[in-house]
Parts: C-alpha cells; sequence; structure tokens
C-alpha cells in the first residue's frame, strides 16, 4: 500500500490526505486551529500526541501484534457536547473482530457559566425509569 501510495505521488502528510475520501475527512473534522470543519474527534481531543492510535488491523497478516493499523473508528461531536466529555479512548487489547472498541465517557452533570447544574438525562430527554 505504502508503494502504491508513493507511485501515486503521496507522499507525506499532504499525501495522505491527497484522496478524496480523507480529504473529505479532514475537512469534516475541527481543525487543531479551530478554524475549519464541524465535528470533533473525542479521543484525539484528550490524546493529541499519542502515535500509534489504530482501531482496525489486517487479521490476515496478523497486524495487531505489530500495530500495524488504520484508525477507521470515531466518536465525533459538536462543540456543544465538548463540556461534557469525562474521557474518550481506544481499547485496542480488547479482542474479539478487526477493530477494538472506541467509547466516550460522559458527565452526568456539569455547571454552567452561571453557576446552574444541569442533568444530562435533562438536555437528553433521558428518563432515569426507561
Amino acid at each position: 500500500m505504502v508503494a502504491k501510495g508513493l507511485a501515486e505521488g503521496l507522499v507525506g502528510e499532504e499525501g495522505f490526505w491527497g484522496k478524496d475520501s480523507r480529504r473529505w475527512m479532514r475537512d469534516f473534522m475541527v481543525s487543531e486551529d479551530g478554524t475549519s470543519g464541524h465535528m470533533i474527534d473525542t479521543t484525539r481531543r484528550l490524546w493529541p500526541d499519542r502515535q500509534g492510535m489504530y482501531t482496525c488491523w489486517n487479521t490476515k497478516i496478523s497486524a495487531r501484534d505489530s500495530n500495524y493499523g488504520t484508525r477507521i473508528d470515531y466518536i465525533m461531536i459538536t462543540s456543544g457536547l465538548l463540556p461534557w466529555v469525562k474521557g474518550a479512548d481506544i481499547q485496542p487489547h480488547i479482542k474479539g473482530s478487526d477493530h477494538c472498541p472506541v467509547y466516550v465517557d460522559l458527565h452526568d452533570e456539569i455547571v454552567d457559566s452561571t453557576g446552574a447544574t444541569i442533568q444530562l438525562q435533562d438536555v437528553m430527554a433521558f428518563k432515569k425509569d426507561q
């Protein structure tokens, strides 16, 4: 795959984003400087410098063992949900398929700028007894 990309002139960071589907994904996500995109990658926001954060591996070549994979599983949120995010991560140690679980953990409540406590269940129109 790398040889094919190089043959097509896809080199470095710009080369990676040279594919239409990848460029669409980049433009869909909020950039690091916040000037573009609409959705926030929760895991990358919390782990901005982590390398090798892959969520899918080729099982035919046992790529998971050497972490030779891709990151194609995301939890995207709008900026309005960002204060609710307590944590987000991938779980590559959990096996069962060629993908690993990804998750986001949300606060049950937050305090807004006026000091009022807001319950997640109220914002999400969720009733506890359901």
